[in-house]
C-alpha cells in the first residue's frame, strides 16, 4: 500500500517564525511540536517538511547554513523520539517566477513520487493561505495552525480544520485517519453448503481486495462445509448446532470489524460480482438491496408466490421502496444494523432488516440483480419459511424508532481500553491478554485496545503491538499526559482505563459496562480497598492514600473511598465538559472530581480486586503523594 503523509510547513508551524531564520541559534521549536510529530510517526504517517526559504536568494544565509538549521531541528525532535522523513525547500526569491515555491505544488509532487505517497490519504498543515491552497490543489485534506505571526487571520479560503497548535492538528488527523479506514465485512451464513460455498468464496476473493473482511459463519453443518471454508483466507466461526440463518448472520455482525456490512447466501444463487456495487452504494446510502428482478424462473413456483405476497405486504404496510425486501444479498452500515437489535432466528432476518431499515427512514439504494440456479439441493421448507417471514412482518407492526434516536446513534457500542505505559515490558502483554475482547464483542461492542507508550526505552510499545494493541507515542512523560493523548486518539463512545502492570482486573470490564448500562450511569470508578491482594500496596502508600481520600472528601464533599484508583469507565462525551489540566499522577483524582463534583454526573464506585504489580515500581512515594495533595487544594481554589 502506498504511503500516507502529513506535509508540514516549517516557520510558524514547526518552529517560531523569527523573520528569516539565519542560523541554528535562531531556530526554536514551538511548544508540543515533538509530541505532535511523534503522534503522527506512531500512527504510520510519513512526515515531510515543505518550506519556502527565499533567504538564500536574498543572501541572508547559505544552503549550507540551512542544512545546519535542519540538522538542529532533526536532533531536537530525535530527543523526543520523533522524526521527519524528508525536507524539501524552495531557495528562490518570490520574483524569480520559479515553479517550486508554495503555493505551487512541484515540491509536493516530487516528494509524492520519491516516497510513493498516496495524496488522497494525505494532509497539508501550515499557518498561511499558501499552505492551504497547495493542499487543496493536491487534493489533500488541510489544517491551519494559528501559531504563525498572523494567527491565521489572513486565511480567506477556509481549511478542513483549524487548530491552536500542531499537536491539536495531529490529533485531528489521527482521528480523521481512523474514521476513513473503512473496511467492508462480507458475511456468508452457511449450513451444509459444501458444494456451493467453494464457488461463492472463490468468486468473492476474485472481487475482494485489502479493504474487505470475509466471515463465514457455519451454522452447525454436518458435511464438509467447514473444511471448504478453511481453504480460503476467511474468518470461520462455527455454531455447534444449527440455529438458523438469522442467528448465523447476527453472529457475523457481532464479530465484524467493518463499518459497512454486506451478506450473501452460500448456495451460489447470488453472484458475488454484485458485491462491489453494494459496497460502492454504501458510500452514499445507508442500505443497499440486491433485488431479484431477473432470473425469477430459478425460484420455485411456491416460493415465487410467497415472495410476491410478502413483497407487497412490506411495501404497503411499511412503505418499503426497494423491489425485493426478502433478498439474500444486501448491505447496511454497521451502526444501523446494531441499532436494529435484530431478533429473527431464521429466514425472517432479511425481511426484518428491510422493514426496520424502512421504519428508520434509512436512505436505501435498490440494485437489480439476477437470481441464479442454486448449487446443490435446497434445504428451504417453503411453508415453514413462509410462516416465519409472515410472523416477522406482523410482529414488527408495533416496532418503533424515532429519527432523533437514529441521528444520535443510539445502539452503537464501541469501547476504547486505554493503557498508559512507561517501561512496562514485564507486564504489558499479560495486561493486554487479560482483556476479555471476545466477551465484549459478544456483548455487541467494537473494541479498541490503545496503549500509550510514554517514552519507554525497554521495548514496551513493540511488545504491545505484538499482543494485538494499537500503540500511540507520547514522548512527554507523565501519567496525565499519556492519558490525555489516549483520550484524544480513542474511537470508542465508552472509555475505560487500566495500568500496564496487571494490578487492575481487566476481566472486570464487562461487569463495569453492565453496571453503567443497567443503572443508566455516566461514570464508574473503582475501589481497590475492597479486595486488595496482600502486598499489593505498602503500608506507607495506604497511609498516603488515606490522607488523599480524606482531603478529597473534605474539600469536595464527594464520597470517594478511593480517589487515586487508576481504573474507571465512562461515556466519552463527558470529556467535552471536563477541565483536565494535570499531567502527573494527580490526573486520576482530577478526573473523578470533575465527573463527580463539577459536572455532577450519575456515578458509582465499584469494588474490584487490586493485584500485586508485575515489574518494577515507579511511583515516587513522597513526591507524587505531596504533589497530589497540593493539586487537590489548587483544584478546589481554582478550577
Amino acid at each position: 500500500m502506498r504511503n500516507k503523509v502529513v506535509f508540514l510547513d516549517r516557520d510558524g508551524t514547526i518552529a517560531k517564525d523569527v523573520h528569516y531564520c539565519r542560523s541554528p541559534e535562531d531556530f526554536e521549536l514551538l511548544p508540543a511540536v515533538p509530541e505532535a510529530i511523534g503522534l503522527l510517526n506512531a500512527n504510520n504517517f510519513r512526515v515531510v517538511v515543505i518550506t519556502n526559504q527565499s533567504g538564500i536568494a536574498r543572501g541572508y544565509f547559505t544552503e549550507e547554513t540551512l542544512g545546519r538549521i535542519h540538522k538542529k531541528m532533526e536532533d531536537e525532535l530525535k530527543k523526543y523520539g520523533a522524526r521527519v522523513d524528508a525536507i524539501y525547500y524552495c531557495p528562490h526569491h518570490p520574483d524569480d517566477g520559479c515553479n517550486c515555491r508554495k503555493p505551487k505544488t512541484v515540491l509536493f509532487q516530487r516528494a509524492a513520487k520519491e516516497l510513493d505517497i498516496d495524496l488522497n490519504r494525505s494532509y497539508v498543515v501550515g499557518d498561511m493561505q499558501m499552505d492551504i491552497d497547495a493542499g487543496k490543489a493536491l487534493g489533500c485534506k488541510t489544517a491551519l495552525v494559528t501559531t504563525g505571526p498572523q494567527g491565521g487571520k489572513d486565511v480567506i479560503d477556509p481549511p478542513d480544520y483549524t487548530a491552536n497548535s500542531l499537536l491539536e492538528a495531529a490529533q485531528w488527523i489521527v482521528r480523521q485517519s481512523k474514521e476513513s479506514q473503512t473496511i467492508t465485512t462480507i458475511i456468508v451464513p452457511t449450513y451444509n453448503e459444501e458444494q456451493g460455498l467453494s464457488t461463492v468464496l472463490d468468486k468473492i476473493f476474485k472481487v475482494a481486495n485489502g479493504s474487505y473482511e470475509v466471515i463465514v459463519v457455519d451454522d452447525g453443518s454436518t458435511d464438509r462445509t467447514p473444511e471448504v471454508a478453511s481453504q480460503f483466507p476467511c474468518h470461520l466461526i462455527r455454531h455447534e448446532t444449527n440455529k438458523g440463518k438469522g442467528e448465523a448472520l447476527k453472529t457475523g455482525i457481532a464479530h465484524a470489524r467493518g463499518e459497512n456490512i454486506t451478506w450473501i447466501d452460500a448456495d451460489g444463487s447470488y453472484s458475488p460480482e454484485f458485491i462491489p456495487k453494494v459496497v460502492e452504494g454504501l458510500k452514499s446510502y445507508d442500505m443497499v438491496v440486491g433485488s431479484r428482478r431477473y432470473g425469477r424462473g430459478n425460484i420455485p413456483r411456491f416460493n415465487r408466490i410467497g415472495n410476491f405476497i410478502f413483497r407487497n405486504m412490506i411495501r404497503i404496510i411499511y412503505g418499503f421502496k426497494a423491489y425485493d425486501p426478502c433478498t439474500g444479498l444486501g448491505g447496511v452500515k454497521k451502526r444501523y444494523l446494531q441499532m436494529m437489535r435484530l431478533s429473527s432466528p431464521r429466514f425472517g432476518i432479511d425481511s426484518e432488516i428491510s422493514i426496520k431499515g424502512s421504519r428508520m427512514k434509512l436512505k436505501i439504494l435498490d440494485i437489480p440483480i439476477e437470481y441464479l440456479p442454486r448449487i446443490g439441493n435446497t434445504k428451504l421448507s417453503g411453508i415453514k419459511a413462509g410462516f416465519e417471514i409472515l410472523k416477522t412482518i406482523l410482529g414488527l407492526l408495533f416496532w418503533k424508532w424515532t429519527e432523533e434516536e437514529v441521528d444520535k446513534g443510539e445502539g452503537i457500542k464501541t469501547i476504547s481500553i486505554i493503557i498508559p505505559a512507561l517501561n512496562e515490558r514485564d507486564g504489558i502483554e499479560k495486561t493486554i491478554q487479560a482483556i476479555p475482547k471476545k466477551e465484549l464483542e459478544t456483548m455487541g461492542y467494537e473494541v479498541q485496545i490503545l496503549v500509550v507508550d510514554n517514552d519507554s526505552d525497554d521495548g514496551t510499545g513493540e511488545l504491545a503491538k505484538k499482543a494485538g494493541a494499537e500503540v500511540v507515542f507520547e514522548p512527554r512523560r507523565g501519567y496525565g499526559r499519556a492519558l490525555k493523548t489516549g483520550f484524544a486518539c480513542a474511537s470508542g463512545n465508552i472509555i475505560t482505563t487500566a495500568d500496564a502492570d496487571s494490578t487492575y482486573p481487566a476481566e472486570d470490564i464487562p461487569r463495569l459496562i453492565k453496571i453503567l448500562e443497567q443503572d443508566n450511569l455516566d461514570f464508574v470508578t473503582t475501589n481497590r480497598y475492597a479486595q486488595m491482594e496482600k502486598g499489593a500496596m505498602t503500608p506507607l502508600h495506604k497511609l498516603g492514600n488515606a490522607i488523599l481520600n480524606f482531603t478529597a472528601r473534605l474539600l469536595f464533599r464527594v464520597n470517594l473511598k478511593d480517589s487515586q484508583s487508576g481504573m474507571w469507565l465512562f461515556k466519552k462525551n463527558l470529556l467535552e465538559k471536563m477541565v483536565l489540566k494535570a499531567n502527573t499522577m494527580a490526573f486520576s483524582e482530577e478526573l473523578k472530581i470533575e465527573a463527580c463534583y463539577f459536572i455532577k454526573c450519575r456515578w458509582r464506585q465499584v469494588p474490584i480486586q487490586y493485584k500485586t504489580r508485575v515489574g518494577e515500581v515507579k511511583l515516587r512515594t513522597w513526591e507524587d503523594g505531596f504533589g497530589n495533595l497540593v493539586y487537590l487544594v489548587k483544584k478546589r481554589i481554582m478550577r
